[in-house]
């Protein structure tokens, strides 16, 4: 308000005087005379030319002595001949104050030429040479001043040659009055500029200061702005380091997670070899045992047979003391010897067996030693596999922990930046405050020097004013002095025409300066409004960003949430992945177990091989035993003929002797009979022996199983079959479940495969999208930059354009000079701030987009959980299955192992039925031994010699009846027939478990493997016809 009323004052005051001033012009008009006119038109052409009436070109400035400003030609303008000699003097006298005022108070010196061209700041080489140089200028200036004064003085006579010839005009006082009131009117003009200047000069202070606090804080947040700028490239330089090490730790985790799973697999293979080595070294060992036993049974029958064999030698000795064939007894001897041959080799071939079985048991401990060691071996690579993984996991989470932290301050750094622009407005306000403030200081100096200028004039103007009145008082005094106050009236109009221009030059000044003022102050309230609006848009600006910053705490809480739920999901799945591995190596430690049953097997089985060649030998000498007991039998069979025959010898020597008393000497008859019948008996003897031997010999192919008993349990053919066709089916349905097991771990390794790619491929995507948003986002920040140059060039042109130079050229004075700076800085002050707002709109664009890209992460967060949760339940089915196929697996497992069990024990029943052969042999020969004491009995005692005494009580006689004998001969044919048919459904039976025990698959799996069609049988060795292969 207070420069609202200043302001109307102001323009009240020069209204006021434009009206006195249009006055004097007026009461001036009528009374100015032709030859006035003429003297006003040449002193015009004068002043155009610089010739007269010019205010000198040189000006002393001193510091400390105020009255030596200026000394001006125009003050001593005398018509006296002695002026040159006086201007001579005054010229001297400045050259010697400038010499001497110049080291002393250090005073500016200046000429009208190189007032504009070269300024103090000017860069020479010292001080000495600029006093040189300016003392030439000065001397040609004093040249030139002193031929224009001549000029001028020459003028002026002819101009007082013209006044004396109006002297006597009355005109004069009227002329001096209204300069009078001219003289009032312009010192009122030159009060009031002084006021506006005072009013300039504190509004010029108050701005520098200002102008010095905004450069301290422009400085200030140019040095923050800076750090900031060096700190989000060193963070960038980080974030892109943390990337690489990431991807690197990605690969590493991808290889160590092949190599896992390639352990996994192997340990899974060693496992399930292991199981079934266990298991067919269970069944080798229960083979062994039941061998064993076989052995111990038929080391018994040995002993038994050995026992008999001495019994038979001591019967063959008793018959050999009664007259019985040498050649029988040798036979017997060579077959005694050659059955203790096959005794000692079959006890050589049992010691063989017995020392392999121990080298076998000794190369499976170092196997089994060896398959540990390796166990071990895999078992710490795994751990060290597993810790190296911890370790990665542990550096992947510390990097995920510093990218978090670097997007926190990043984030932070961005809030920095928000609150950092409005510095950076308030910067660019100070810069803008400094430069008007070095305008405003070089107006200062340029207005300092007017004013001074100005005081001098005043000065000079009161001097003429004072030395006016003196004349005047001298011209009223005398006469004669009228024309001197007649030349001194014009030098003073000539002065006041030339004030009066100045005043309206420097009124013209001052209205653009107002004008100018008052554009600056519209554009500064511009401005203001549009700071305030900015101000408003930035705290709107700032509202939204604390609303995003809510919603991203809101969105960081759920991310945190979110993040955990994922953690524990993790855990679970690390749990679950712990499992399976536990199982993987209780697998593999299976298998590793199973490998060594497997070599444990295979020597069994090679052992089973011998003790089965060995059985086969046992077989093979029981059933020569057994011809051997057949032809004890056939020899008792004899003695009892031949005991028979020596009764009929008897009888016939008792009728003999009955003869031989009677009287009858020669019984030719009955001696020839008995002769025919001793030839007869020895010849069916010896043919009774061949056929014996023959068929004993015969018998020992056919009669392999003759000792078995009748009542044994057997199993039928379609008992048989039923029980192949049910391991058929078992077999079947574990190899379903061995292909749907190995199609779940495929599709679960797929899958996995499927979304580690899955999620690589996401990642790359969100990589170069933000590659791509980055590269755009420069790009268009650069095309902005360019434009806006571009523009502000453009403006640059146009406003140049627009400048109308011949004005400043018009008036080449102190004052056009600072009207020309303060444009430019107008001008800067307006680049700045379009700068500003440029930058503004640059920043809330950016937001805007942070904004988005944010909204765009979060909703990428939200369709990865939704993913995740997706395939945790797929995964979490995928495991539900696994089991119920393991459970299954498991009760066809146990229901197999029941069912083969009980096949084996029944397999074990019948053998152990089979092995009560030889209480079926002791039966029988107890059933002989009682018909043969039958016989002996119902013989009379009376008729039997000493020799048949001693011989019935050893063996007694063998007298059967016919049915006996159809007894006898029905349960030997029989005894083949049944023991054909149990042999078969034996070998059945036992081919089965050889199928089984070919791949080493044992009775606990319950399938048949694949090389049990194609089985091999090798015949006995002596065996004949074809094979039957089942």
């Amino acid at each position: 308000m207070v420069k609202d009323m200043s302001d109307i004052s102001r323009k009240q005051k020069l209204a006021s005087a434009k009206k006195k001033l249009k006055k004097f012009q007026q009461d001036k008009s009528p009374l100015v005379s032709p030859v006035g006119r003429e003297l006003d038109a040449e002193i015009l052409r004068g002043i155009q030319n610089n010739h007269i009436f010019k205010t000198p070109p040189i000006v002393l400035k001193t510091k400390n002595s105020p009255e030596n400003y200026t000394q001006t030609v125009s003050q001593k303008l005398q018509f006296t001949p002695v002026d040159l000699d006086k201007e001579n003097e005054q010229a001297k006298v400045v050259e010697s104050s400038f010499e001497v005022a110049k080291p002393e108070n250090g005073t500016d010196i200046f000429s009208e030429n190189s007032l504009y061209s070269t300024p103090l700041s000017a860069k020479e080489p010292t001080k000495d040479e600029e006093l040189q140089n300016n003392l030439a200028s000065y001397k040609r200036a004093n040249s030139i001043l002193t031929n224009q004064v001549n000029e001028q003085r020459k003028q002026i006579l002819i101009l007082q040659n013209k006044l004396k010839n109006e002297l006597a005009s009355v005109n004069h006082l009227n002329e001096q009055r209204a300069l009078k009131e001219q003289l009032e009117v312009h010192i009122q003009t030159i009060g009031i500029l002084v006021s506006e200047k005072s009013e300039l000069q504190s509004s010029i202070s108050s701005l520098q200061k200002k102008l010095a606090l905004k450069e301290s804080d422009t400085k200030q947040l140019s040095q923050r702005l800076e750090n900031a700028c060096k700190n989000t490239v060193e963070l960038e330089k980080r974030i892109a380091e943390l990337q690489q090490l990431e991807n690197q730790f990605k690969n590493l985790n991808k290889e160590l997670a092949q190599e896992r799973d390639r352990f996994s697999i192997r340990l899974y293979k060693v496992s399930q070899e292991k199981d079934e080595l266990l298991l067919e070294s269970k069944e080798m060992h229960a083979k062994l045992q039941m061998k064993a036993e076989e052995c111990a049974i038929l080391s018994g029958q040995v002993q038994e047979l050995h026992s008999r064999l001495q019994n038979g030698e001591i019967i063959v000795q008793q018959l050999t003391t009664n007259s019985i064939d040498k050649a029988a007894l040798s036979k017997w001897q060579t077959e005694k010897e050659d059955l203790l041959q096959l005794l000692s080799e079959q006890k050589s071939v049992v010691q063989k067996l017995v020392a392999a079985k121990s080298d076998l048991l000794q190369k499976n401990n170092e196997q089994q030693g060896n398959y540990d060691y390796q166990i071990e071996q895999l078992k710490n690579k795994i751990n060290s596999l597993e810790g190296e993984k911890h370790t990665i996991l542990d550096k992947n989470n510390d990097l995920v922990n510093t990218i978090k932290s670097l997007q926190s301050k990043f984030d932070h750094q961005a809030l920095s930046k928000s609150q950092d622009d409005t510095q950076f407005v308030t910067l660019a306000k100070y810069e803008e405050a400094v430069a008007s403030k070095l305008n405003t200081e070089k107006e200062l100096d340029i207005q300092i020097s007017e004013n001074r200028r100005l005081g001098l004039q005043v000065f000079e103007q009161s001097q003429l004013i004072e030395a006016l009145q003196s004349n005047l008082d001298l011209l009223q005094s005398e006469t004669s002095s009228k024309s001197l106050l007649l030349e001194q009236i014009q030098a003073d109009k000539e002065t006041i025409s030339r004030a009066l221009q100045q005043n309206k030059a420097l009124k013209e000044q001052l209205a653009e300066l107002e004008d100018g003022f008052v554009r600056v102050s519209n554009h500064s309230a511009e401005l203001t409004g549009k700071l305030e609006a900015e101000q408003h848009s930035n705290k709107d600006i700032a509202a939204k960003l604390s609303e995003i910053q809510l919603s991203m705490e809101e969105t960081k809480l759920q991310l945190a949430t979110k993040t955990s739920l994922c953690v524990g999901l993790e855990e679970q799945v690390l749990h679950i992945k712990e499992e399976l591995k536990n199982v993987q190596n209780k697998l593999i430690s299976r298998e590793m177990d199973l490998d060594l049953s497997r070599t444990e097997l295979q020597s069994v089985k090679i052992e089973l091989e011998s003790l089965t060649q060995s059985s086969i030998q046992h077989t093979n000498q029981l059933m020569f035993i057994e011809k051997l007991q057949e032809e004890l039998i056939s020899a008792q069979d004899a003695i009892n003929k031949l005991s028979n025959h020596n009764a009929h010898l008897q009888d016939v020597l008792n009728e003999q002797r009955t003869d031989r008393e009677s009287g009858n000497l020669y019984p030719s008859s009955g001696m020839e009979d008995a002769g025919e019948e001793v030839a007869s008996f020895q010849e069916n003897k010896i043919e009774g022996d061949q056929e014996d031997s023959d068929i004993s010999w015969d018998d020992v192919d056919d009669g392999e199983d003759s000792g078995y008993p009748n009542n044994v349990v057997h199993f039928t053919s379609q008992e048989v079959e039923d029980m192949q066709a049910q391991l058929h089916h078992l077999q079947e349905e574990r190899l379903k479940v061995i292909n749907l097991l190995q199609q779940q771990r495929e599709e679960s390794f797929h899958t996995n495969e499927q979304l580690e790619e899955h999620v690589e491929l996401r990642v790359q995507q969100r990589l170069t999208q933000i590659q791509r948003e980055l590269q755009e986002h420069f790009y268009e920040q650069t095309e902005a930059l360019r434009l806006k140059v571009t523009s502000l060039q453009e403006a640059l042109e146009i406003m140049r354009k627009n400048e109308d130079v011949s004005d400043f050229e018009a008036n080449d004075t102190l004052s056009n000079g600072s009207l020309k700076d303060a444009f430019l800085q107008l001008q800067k002050r307006f680049k700045s701030l379009m700068d500003m707002k440029a930058q503004l709109l640059d920043r809330i664009d950016q937001l805007e987009y942070m904004n988005m890209k944010l909204e765009n992460e979060t909703e990428t967060i939200g369709e990865y959980v939704a993913l995740y949760q997706t395939q945790r339940k797929a995964l979490k089915e995928k495991f539900d299955e696994k089991d119920r196929t393991i459970l299954y697996l498991t009760n066809e497992h146990t229901r197999m192992q029941n069912k083969v069990s009980q096949l084996h024990q029944l397999v074990i029943q019948l053998i152990e039925e089979r092995s009560g052969t030889d209480t079926k042999n002791k039966e029988l020969q107890d059933h002989t031994y009682r018909q043969l004491t039958i016989q002996s009995e119902s013989i009379n005692d009376s008729e039997k010699s000493s020799l048949q005494y001693n011989l019935d009580n050893l063996f007694g006689e063998v007298n059967t009846t016919p049915d006996d004998e159809l007894e006898l001969t029905k349960e030997i044919q029989i005894q083949p027939s049944v023991n054909t048919f149990h042999n078969q459904t034996t070998q059945k039976i036992l081919q089965l478990f050889e199928q089984l025990e070919t791949t080493g698959e044992g009775f606990q799996h319950g399938w048949f493997s694949p090389a049990a069609r194609k089985h091999a049988f090798t015949p006995c060795k002596q065996c004949s016809g074809s094979l039957i292969n089942l």
